[in-house]
């Protein structure tokens, strides 16, 4: 008997729901006149931000990295040859 393939949540959609839902928090916050309890919103928003884009561009961003070294290698080796 075949079991049914759950459906599998996207690491990318959570991602830009924790970020959307940071932003409306924070402006929600704001709107109440809670100034300060924003700016921390604003500044935890602006770090979650900056912690995940270098995340999911991650392995992207390995792939020129990889034939930097293999250039780097190959050149290091016909030196020392």
């Amino acid at each position: 008997m075949k079991g049914t393939a759950r459906p599998r949540t996207r690491g990318r959609w959570v991602m830009v729901g924790v970020v959307v839902w940071l932003i409306l928090a924070t402006s929600i916050t704001l709107e109440q006149g809670q100034d300060a309890a924003a700016q921390w919103g604003s500044a935890l928003t602006l770090a979650v931000i900056g912690i995940l884009i270098p995340l999911a561009a991650g392995p992207t961003a390995v792939t020129p990295l990889r034939g930097i070294k293999r250039m780097v290698v190959r050149r290091a080796a016909r030196w020392f040859r």
